[in-house]
C-alpha cells in the first residue's frame, strides 16, 4: 500500500528532508595528534609513524612478491601483499608523526601530462635520478641509509655506502619487473632542454611551488633532476 505525505509517496517526502534539511555545523577544536599507528598482532606486529620508514619489511610484504607476481599474476598471496602495501601507503598511515615525501609523483606527472605515459613507469623512470640527486645532503642522508636497512637489509657500511647501495639496488629491482629506470627507457629517447625546463615549471606549477619535505626542490633543482634522469 503506498501512503501519502499529502499528495507526496513517503519515500520521496523523506528524500527530499534528508537532502533539503538545513545543517547548521558546529565548529569544534581538535587538539589531538596522531603520532602512529600500530598494526598486527604478535610477530607480524608493526608501527606505523615514528621512526619507521614504510611497510614494505612487515606482514610478509617483501620485494620478492614482485617478481612472483609477475611470474604468476594468479597469485593471490603475491598479490595482496602488494594491494596491502600500497594501502598502507597511500591512506596516509606511512606518515604518521612525520610527513611524507611524495614529490616523485610530481615529477611524473608531468611526464604522464606531456608524454601520456602511465604513471607507475614515470615514476620509475625518475626515482633514481630523485634518489642520487640529493642523498648525500648531510640532513637527507639517515633517511636514505635508513631506508636501505629497512626495505634492503643493508646494515653494514657508512651511511653514504648503506644509502648508495639501497639506492642502486632499488634502481636495479625496477629494471628486473621490467620498469623503465630512465627517460630514454620510458620512450622518451632526446628530450630537449626546453622540454626539460617546460616539465620543471609544470612540476612546480610554474615555480610557485617547493617540492619534497626532506630538500626543498624548485624549478632549477626539478630541471637538473630531469637532465640526470635522462
Amino acid at each position: 500500500m503506498k501512503r501519502n505525505h499529502g499528495d507526496m509517496p513517503v519515500w520521496n517526502f523523506i528524500f527530499k528532508e534528508a537532502f533539503f534539511m538545513p545543517f547548521n555545523r558546529k565548529p569544534q577544536k581538535f587538539n589531538a595528534a596522531i603520532k602512529s599507528v600500530v598494526i598486527g598482532s604478535g610477530d607480524k606486529t608493526v608501527t606505523l609513524g615514528g621512526e619507521n620508514v614504510l611497510p614494505f619489511y612487515a606482514f610478509d610484504g617483501e620485494i620478492k612478491n614482485g617478481p612472483k607476481v609477475l611470474e604468476n599474476p594468479s597469485d593471490y598471496n603475491a598479490m595482496a601483499e602488494i594491494m596491502w602495501c600500497g594501502s598502507l601507503s597511500h591512506n596516509g598511515l606511512t606518515e604518521c608523526g612525520r610527513g611524507k615525501d611524495f614529490s616523485v609523483h610530481k615529477f611524473g606527472h608531468a611526464l604522464s601530462a606531456k608524454y601520456d605515459v602511465a604513471h607507475g613507469a614515470s615514476l620509475a623512470a625518475v626515482w633514481g635520478a630523485w634518489a642520487k640527486y640529493q642523498y648525500d645532503e648531510e640532513s637527507v642522508l639517515w633517511r636514505f641509509a635508513r631506508f636501505a636497512e629497512k626495505v634492503w637489509g643493508i646494515t653494514e657500511g657508512s651511511d653514504h655506502k648503506r644509502a648508495t647501495e639501497g639506492i642502486e639496488r632499488t634502481v636495479a629491482f625496477f629494471h628486473s619487473l621490467g620498469m623503465p629506470t630512465s627517460l630514454h627507457e620510458l620512450d622518451i629517447p632526446n628530450p630537449s632542454d626546453e622540454d626539460l625546463r617546460a616539465l620543471s615549471m609544470d612540476a612546480t606549477q610554474q615555480d610557485t611551488v617547493k617540492l619534497s619535505r626532506i630538500r626543498k626542490l624548485g624549478a632549477q633543482e626539478v630541471y637538473e633532476i630531469y637532465q640526470m634522469a635522462r
